[in-house]
């Protein structure tokens, strides 16, 4: 089931609460939240919510549904926020003032920081904004205190990054995890496969595939508590969840391999512990098709794409059937455009050699030239510590924030994953903390490799915020990034774990996706 509340429900709280003033002054995040709070809702929209969910005690999710989100030129995927409810308190009051609170928290997230710097990045004002609210049945089940779907996931219509000779960006690409779809969009382990060709085998090893399987994931928290915790936010009835407690759950039936040390090899799908250490791989879909994820996805993504008149994203989650004769379910979540900023090359791509380049990578997204960006921030290899990348997002935002106050737009290069919600995969910066770079890029260090971003909202807003976004794997043949280079630049500033440099005249950055290759040209 799924209730909308339309936009002229924004406009009237925001108007009878004298918001629209309040917004166009300088405020914290926690100040607009607890402003918003304070707001009353019309009477007769909490008349109506209190009779459509009067009885319903399933878990809620409350999303927000901007005029900029779904935008075909500018969409805000992830900007504002989602709240997962577990409407299970037996009081309706405090089910309803949840509800209520969730809303205009909802409300709320169309003026806080990371919202605000996204529109500035794509030069827009957010005095133009509406919401409506999409308030959406969690898909799932209950297990014990935690409630979650088998499969959730995200998938797009465009392969950025495909990997080896056997697939094309136009097989499109899909992202599939146990939970809640957050592990996706966060940036977080899942499994990663094509829709056209799902039984195409993307890992070199056995090991790779281990290396790469969720190790966790996320349920809603069946809790008593009364309020949303301000402080934790969109957390705060969500659960991070190990693989044990999927176990105990006994959900990891279908979706896992048994992984036989042993041997060395993985046995479709895991029944017994005794037997081995469970594997996130979605096999027995993928390769045995004993349910057709890969199809309903294909074809969901091939009626988006005829609706919209351009590659789409969606979301989805399900549940497989937990006795014989019973149906499996898939549930389409969201579907959105995903346009890739386009500009005219202002220069071709060249043939140079490699001593000219400071960055040649065949793994990029982006069709644009860029020649104005001569600062560069990057992780020091040589401090990098996977164990304090959240330390590391504190100096990043104090740098940015001295670059965007200058005017200086940069590149911004480092280890792993940029956005992630796991901190073991790169480090966990929101696009305010960064949004003066005008070039990412992820690099593969020798004791620390990650397979790259794609699936999460932060790189879908990256793409079509026309960023470009470069991936440098380690020992690639053709990839590289000249560091010896980079190192004897001139150095601006110099902190624990980043460095700031600058050249002398502008790089010439190139980022042709479409023909998997991205060039930064070192100046004359």
């Amino acid at each position: 089931r799924t209730v909308v509340i339309g936009t002229d429900q924004f406009d009237q709280f925001m108007r009878e609460n004298d918001l629209y003033d309040f917004v166009t002054t300088d405020h914290d995040d926690i100040e607009i939240n607890e402003r918003f709070l304070q707001g009353q809702l019309p009477r007769e929209l909490w008349d109506d919510l209190r009779f459509i969910y009067s009885d319903q005690i399933k878990p809620l999710a409350v999303r927000s549904s901007s005029i900029f989100e779904d935008s075909l030129f500018q969409p805000f995927a992830g900007v504002f926020s989602t709240y997962m409810l577990p409407n299970s308190h037996p009081d309706l009051d405090v089910r309803i003032n949840q509800l209520i609170s969730a809303i205009k928290l909802v409300y709320a997230s169309t003026y806080l920081k990371l919202a605000r710097s996204y529109a500035e990045t794509l030069g827009i004002s957010l005095g133009e904004s509406s919401m409506a609210v999409v308030i959406q049945e969690v898909v799932g089940q209950v297990h014990g205190e935690r409630y979650y779907p088998n499969f959730s996931g995200i998938a797009a219509s465009y392969n950025y990054y495909p990997l080896g000779k056997h697939l094309q960006p136009e097989d499109r690409i899909a992202f599939a995890a146990l939970g809640l779809g957050k592990t996706v969009v966060d940036g977080g382990l899942s499994r990663r496969f094509s829709p056209k060709r799902p039984k195409v085998n993307i890992f070199a090893s056995i090991e790779d595939e281990i290396g790469s399987s969720q190790s966790s994931f996320f349920a809603v928290r069946l809790s008593q508590e009364e309020r949303i915790n301000l402080d934790q936010g969109e957390y705060s009835f969500l659960e991070s969840c190990s693989l044990r407690d999927a176990i105990e759950d006994k959900t990891l039936g279908e979706v896992a391999d048994t992984y036989d040390p042993q041997g060395g090899r993985l046995t479709s799908g895991f029944w017994d512990e005794e037997a081995g250490a469970p594997v996130v791989t979605f096999n027995r879909q993928l390769k045995y098709d004993t349910f057709p994820l890969a199809a309903i996805i294909n074809r969901v993504l091939q009626l988006g794409e005829e609706a919209m008149g351009c590659p789409v994203e969606v979301e989805f989650a399900g549940d497989f059937s937990p006795e014989k004769g019973e149906m499996s379910t898939f549930r389409l979540l969201q579907l959105r455009p995903f346009l890739e900023h386009e500009e005219t090359m202002m220069i071709e791509d060249l043939d140079l050699p490699d001593e000219k380049l400071f960055v040649s990578s065949s793994v990029v997204s982006g069709y644009r030239s860029i020649s104005d960006i001569q600062d560069i921030v990057y992780a020091k290899p040589e401090d990098f510590d996977l164990t304090q990348t959240v330390e590391m997002v504190d100096e990043i935002m104090a740098l940015n924030r001295t670059l965007v106050e200058g005017s200086s737009p940069y590149i911004l290069i480092g280890p792993g994953r940029w956005g992630t919600c796991e901190r073991h995969l790169g480090i966990p910066v929101v696009w305010s903390d960064i949004n003066g770079a005008r070039v990412i890029m992820e690099v593969d260090l020798e004791n620390f490799q990650v397979d790259h971003s794609q699936g999460s909202h932060f790189f879908h807003n990256i793409s079509s915020a026309g960023i470009p976004y470069f991936y440098i794997k380690h020992n690639s043949a053709t990839d590289f990034l000249d560091w010896d280079w980079l190192e004897s630049l001139d150095l601006i500033s110099e902190g624990r774990y980043f460095r700031h440099v600058r050249t002398k005249k502008p790089l010439t950055v190139i980022a042709n996706g479409k023909k998997r290759s991205g060039k930064i040209i070192k100046p004359k």
